[in-house]
């Protein structure tokens, strides 16, 4: 396994399930969410996507933040870790795995680097994706990135 895919999948556990905010006593009413990446045409073969609650929640509401990391084109956040129903904005990212962010500095000592992101900024950086989450019924979100 290469490091690359070695840190895709740290990262991809350190995103799923966050969880913060106003919460009943036995959490959030979380729901699975699902779905696929596909950029130029193909599936991604491996990236990371994040939902991010859009605005402050009202009291009461909880406040949850999730991703998942991108496989084969597909994704998946299960329900035990998934979302709770709103508005989120999506954050979809995939380095190259190669070219560093700044290429004249090394990597730091652990040999980690951010890589250069294969997805355009208005899918991460600048994006304006946005996806409502529904407490009924199927939450699958697929993109396709030109």
């Amino acid at each position: 396994m290469s490091f690359h895919r070695s840190r895709l999948g740290w990262f991809a556990a350190l995103l799923v399930g966050v969880v913060t905010g106003a919460c009943s006593e036995n959490g959030p009413d979380r729901v699975e969410i699902s779905g696929s990446v596909a950029l130029k045409g193909k599936p991604l073969d491996e990236g990371t996507i994040e939902f991010e609650p859009v605005g402050s929640p009202s009291p009461g509401t909880p406040y949850t933040k999730g991703g998942a990391v991108i496989k084969g084109g597909e994704y998946l956040i299960p329900r035990d870790q998934g979302l709770a129903p709103g508005k989120y904005k999506v954050r979809i990212s995939s380095g190259d795995g190669q070219t560093p962010v700044v290429s004249d500095q090394p990597p730091g000592p652990s040999g980690n680097f951010t890589s250069k992101d294969r997805i355009p900024r208005e899918y991460n950086v600048a994006t304006k994706l946005e996806r409502e989450v529904k407490r009924k019924g199927l939450n699958r979100f697929d993109f396709k990135i030109p």
